[in-house]
């Protein structure tokens, strides 16, 4: 039978510490292992691993296999894993292949999970991750800013300072009181 992947929105509501005590009120009867493939920065590894820690020390009935595969190495990873019908238990999806794996039927159906569970019920509708109209397939950890603008008259108008960042803290952009003024 193929084995379905549960996205990271399992793992993250249960090793957030908030789900922490819901989730020691109902141990599991046999000890599991679950295999979690994630990416990210070493600061985002070594998080991932004390969160790990946490969740593991407060179920001790439930072993994680966390396996950090690189950021350019992990759509091609994942796909192999996908291909051989050797999934990982848990793990991150990337928004270009999480609808078209779940619609191949790779991917579990959270749906009901969430409506089921006041916290990730309770979540902006905006987090979610979408497969089919109102079919969930998981949910992001944070919302993030990828660009920013503002209203200059606006902030003239009110007296605001107006602080741009500086060149080294956009990384990969560019400086925007570097951009010739029209």
């Amino acid at each position: 039978m193929f084995k379905k992947l549960i996205i990271m929105v399992i793992l993250v509501a249960c090793l957030g510490s908030a789900c922490q005590s819901q989730l020691a009120a109902k141990p599991t009867p046999q000890n599991i292992t679950l295999r979690f493939t994630y990416w990210g920065s070493p600061v985002e590894k070594s998080a991932v691993e004390s969160m790990v820690r946490q969740f593991e020390a407060a179920n001790p009935n439930i072993k994680i296999e966390a396996q950090h595969i690189p950021n350019d190495q992990y759509i091609a990873r994942l796909s192999a894993m996908l291909a051989s019908d050797t999934p990982p238990d848990i793990g991150y999806l990337p928004e270009t292949h999480a609808a078209l794996w779940a619609s191949e039927g790779k991917v579990m159906d959270l749906t009901d999970i969430v409506k089921n569970d006041s916290a990730l019920a309770s979540r902006l509708p905006s987090t979610y991750y979408y497969f089919a109209s109102h079919r969930t397939i998981g949910t992001n950890t944070a919302g993030e800013i990828v660009v920013m603008f503002y209203n200059k008259d606006l902030f003239d108008k009110a007296g605001l300072p107006i602080r741009l960042p500086k060149q080294k803290r956009l990384g990969h952009g560019s400086s925007l009181s570097a951009r010739p003024k029209n």
